[in-house]
């Protein structure tokens, strides 16, 4: 059985985001999250195909300038930042980036006085599963005086920026932020004549394979917010990101994980152990919580799809995705750490499995690796890609 976990990453289902992001949204130029999953293989197909790219550190920027990306493509959407990361900014010909009070304005200044400034907003992000708006954004008060000090301090005001949180449920908050951000450019150009040009509406679209509906419901309401708030004919300098990660990543990712451990508990009677299906299965994993599936509790009714080996000696395997016809037991899947908090999932009723079967959990791209650590000194991921010829070609790509 295999010692690490692996992804198995397909390169043609990130093409086809693309092509559905642009077609779908086509006012709006994605600019890549690197922190929601930083691949190589990944960010170098997102570059190739002519995405910005949202940075949040130094070395997210460095990552991404090595690539040969140009800087004009590269937004620092990190609202409280660290000096020695915003001089990393200034000295490498990062500007863009983002502020939400007055000591980042000044800190701004300090450091990088040829920044091209972008103020976030709180949004009414009550619908997500992650509400960003608890810790970053200011509300419509502070932004009219952050626009004022802004001007004060000579720095270069380019526009707004809102994020509606991660996991986000409800399409119609767009709007309101859309609304909130037509009232501060009418007042940057109204009261100091700053002619503001970039609107950047933030992450939190829909990626899993199962969510594509809704991602069409959002593109939707926000095609729908730009018309009413931001139409073209007013607004025809106006340039409009967005900070896409989950929804380039998530399907492109499944893992596969191995099973290196097993117990069997009786569930009632501790002796009568000659009943076998009086029993609860727990099993441990190459991977768990402090890993891959740190955020797996966001995935709701997540099942895998299991590889059993049809003998225990060979290394052929039966593909059950469809569990009604085999005899199932009360399961745990733990992770492999010495933490009694690492699981995977729990009350998960599984067809009875061995060490060295496998567990594939698609949908693996978002917040997985990205967010991992080295607990009991045990993260080590491998990853497998997969790329069409016809797309190889096409892009000239690897």
């Amino acid at each position: 059985y295999a010692l690490n976990p692996f992804y198995l990453v397909n390169l043609d289902e990130i093409h086809r985001k693309h092509l559905n992001w642009l077609q779908k949204l086509p006012r709006i130029k994605p600019f890549y999250a690197v922190k929601c999953n930083s691949d190589p293989i990944l960010v170098k197909l997102l570059a190739h195909l002519g995405c910005g790219f949202d940075c949040a550190s130094q070395r997210e920027i460095r990552q991404v300038l090595e690539l040969g990306v140009t800087p004009n493509r590269i937004i620092y959407a990190n609202p409280c930042k660290l000096d020695i990361h915003v001089k990393y900014a200034c000295e490498n010909g990062v500007n863009l980036m983002t502020f939400d009070n007055e000591l980042e304005l000044y800190k701004i200044k300090s450091n990088h006085p040829n920044a091209i400034c972008v103020l976030r907003i709180a949004t009414n992000d009550s619908d997500a599963c992650v509400r960003l708006s608890l810790k970053f954004g200011a509300d419509l008060k502070t932004s009219y005086k952050l626009i004022k000090l802004a001007h004060e301090l000579g720095l270069s005001l380019a526009g707004i920026c809102f994020h509606v949180g991660y996991l986000q449920t409800d399409p119609k908050v767009f709007t309101e932020s859309f609304k909130m951000a037509r009232l501060l450019f009418d007042f940057a150009k109204d009261t100091f004549g700053i002619e503001m040009s970039l609107l950047d509406i933030g992450g939190g679209y829909p990626g899993s394979s199962l969510e594509m509906n809704l991602f069409d419901d959002f593109a939707k309401e926000i095609n729908s917010a730009i018309d009413e708030y931001f139409p073209l004919d007013l607004n025809k300098n106006l340039k409009i990101i967005a900070e896409p990660g989950r929804y380039y990543c998530c399907s492109a990712f499944n893992i596969c994980v191995g099973i290196i451990a097993k117990r069997e508990m009786l569930m009632n009677d501790i002796d009568n152990l000659a009943d076998s299906t009086n029993k609860s299965i727990m099993y441990y994993l190459n991977d768990g919580a402090y890993f891959s599936f740190r955020f797996l509790s966001q995935y709701k009714n997540t099942v895998p799809v299991l590889f059993k080996r049809k003998t225990l000696d060979e290394a052929s395997f039966d593909i059950i995705r469809d569990f009604s016809t085999y005899k199932t037991f009360s399961s745990i899947l733990w992770g492999p750490t010495l933490d009694s908090t690492d699981v995977v999932l729990k009350d998960i009723q599984l067809p009875e499995l061995n060490v060295g079967d496998f567990l594939i959990f698609k949908d693996m791209g978002a917040y997985t690796f990205s967010a991992s650590c080295d607990f009991n000194s045990m993260r080590s991921f491998l990853f497998v890609y997969a790329i069409s010829e016809v797309l190889k070609q096409s892009l000239n790509f690897l």
